[in-house]
């Protein structure tokens, strides 16, 4: 598709829906470029309805040995080359691959090629001195950082009905006149450190762009600046590792000058993007933001936490600071290993995070999350997810309740178990909240954390523990009822006795 025609913004509500009927017809085209099945896969991917490739140790491992192949024959590779030579341990690191191929649902030959051109965009975006490094915000410019705490660019504190990511990206003269190279290290660091999160690889995001106050200003913008934008945002979809599995434009007031203007920019992204992206945009006209917000709804976006503008940014704000903390104590503690990696006592303990628990069965357990082996997460929890803690945040959450429910349907056979039994009972369950979720914990210091399988299985077992108390609490409220009742019933029975 040619991405150099000028955008022509439309000024009236006819050109509008001028512009909205062009814009239908690219998807209608892309649509009838597909095959059969990737149209039927795109729409299910919308709403939500994800094949996702089985991770099996056997498959993993054959696809990353033959990415390792096709990144060999790539012949345009001189900043992995010289990543190569800096650090060869970092380049082949099979959790970095990993990210790429489930990001390309483990298309080898294309994960390799974003990840030839990822060192490319690295190199050229942020130097050779941080190429064979993790992105952090020390890293940034003054400019950058101003940028990235706009706000323009927002993650939602709650995921979709499918447990996706949802990102919301405000267009508006501040983001279209942003410095190109700062506006595309934003989104690198943005998208590098998203990818820590394992749902976030595995089950791509969802990008909402709304048209509300900010892009009442697009008018004053010139179009090259726009152009410029979208075509930065092509190059890092080609670079950096990640699915897009839907976006959603929405106009809520289809005769403002600035839903105009923004709509002739939407045509224009319809052009620069793939077939395959394309067709999973939808646009959603409304005349009013709450109609506009319903129609999101339908698609499981958790519509009462977006934020209304790029001002309206506090949950950003809180996970950029947070984020900022914990890349400082991971420097702090690579900085205080030692040349064996080891560390003393005293200087884990003033580190760490450590979290300690132990199950009824007196098995303990601590883990620290600062570990990189806990994964970051960007966004809150799904709906499928298990949160650690108490309070009504948690014991209201969908994935604390379908544990409840889980474990009073065992708690029978449970409470009969011998101890390893017991074990392996709390383990079945864990198994079963991964098939689609995970156990989160949030902390006040980083945010949230996935926790280890260990730490997972002992909040089951106080799940359990949980659960006989209840019980004990209804059984010993139900004998008092009926002792109460008792009681009356004799009250009753000696006024009558009287009288006989």
């Amino acid at each position: 598709m040619d991405t150099n025609n000028p955008i022509e913004s439309p000024t009236s509500p006819f050109e509008f829906e001028k512009v909205s009927r062009e814009v239908d017809s690219i998807i209608a085209q892309c649509m009838n470029d597909m095959t059969h099945e990737d149209r039927e896969q795109s729409y299910l991917e919308v709403h939500g309805i994800v094949d996702r490739f089985n991770e099996t140790p056997t498959a993993v491992q054959e696809a990353l040995e033959g990415m390792k192949a096709a990144i060999e024959k790539s012949t345009k590779k001189d900043a992995l080359k010289l990543a190569e030579s800096m650090d060869e341990a970092y380049v082949n690191d099979s959790s970095l691959h990993l990210k790429f191929l489930r990001g390309e649902k483990f298309n080898i030959k294309k994960a390799a090629q974003k990840f030839v051109q990822h060192f490319e965009l690295k190199m050229e975006l942020f130097g050779e001195s941080n190429l064979v490094k993790d992105i952090e915000q020390e890293d940034l410019d003054e400019n950058d950082t101003k940028a990235l705490y706009l706000g323009y660019v927002q993650w939602l504190p709650l995921r979709d009905i499918s447990g996706r990511t949802v990102t919301v990206f405000f267009p508006g003269k501040a983001t279209a006149q942003l410095d190109s190279l700062s506006r595309q290290r934003v989104f690198f660091y943005l998208r590098m450190i998203a990818m820590e999160d394992e749902a976030f690889q595995k089950k791509g995001m969802v990008l909402v762009i709304p048209s509300g106050k900010e892009s009442e200003f697009m008018e004053k913008v010139e179009q090259p600046a726009m152009q410029t934008a979208v075509k930065d945002m092509t190059r890092l979809s080609e670079a950096l590792p990640g699915y897009t599995q839907s976006i959603h434009f929405c106009f809520s007031n289809v005769t403002s000058v600035g839903a105009i203007v923004v709509f002739g920019m939407v045509r224009f992204m319809m052009v620069a993007f793939s077939n395959l992206i394309t067709i999973r945009s939808r646009i959603h006209k409304a005349s009013s933001q709450e109609e506009c917000l319903s129609k999101l709804q339908a698609f499981g976006i958790p519509v009462a936490v977006i934020p209304k503008s790029p001002a309206d940014n506090d949950y950003h704000t809180t996970v950029l600071q947070r984020r900022k903390r914990l890349e400082h104590k991971r420097r702090q503690r690579k900085q205080r290993q030692g040349d064996d990696g080891k560390r003393s006592s005293s200087q884990s303990d003033q580190e760490s995070e450590q979290v300690e628990d132990s199950d009824d069965e007196g098995f303990t357990v601590s883990f620290d999350p600062l570990d990189e082996k806990c994964n970051w997460i960007c966004a809150g929890p799904g709906p499928s997810d298990v949160i650690l803690g108490r309070g009504r945040k948690a014991n209201n959450h969908t994935g604390n309740i379908r544990l409840r429910t889980m474990v009073e349907e065992l708690s029978d056979v449970y409470k009969t178990s011998s101890k390893k039994q017991k074990t392996e009972i709390t383990q079945r369950v864990v198994d079963s909240i991964h098939i689609n979720g995970r156990f989160l914990k949030e902390s006040e210091m980083i945010g949230w954390v996935e926790v280890p399988d260990e730490v997972a299985r002992i909040k089951v077992s106080h799940a359990f523990r949980d659960s006989y108390k209840v019980k004990r609490k209804q059984a010993d409220k139900s004998q008092n009822m009926v002792g109460q009742k008792h009681r009356l019933e004799l009250s009753l029975e000696k006024p009558n006795r009287r009288v006989a």
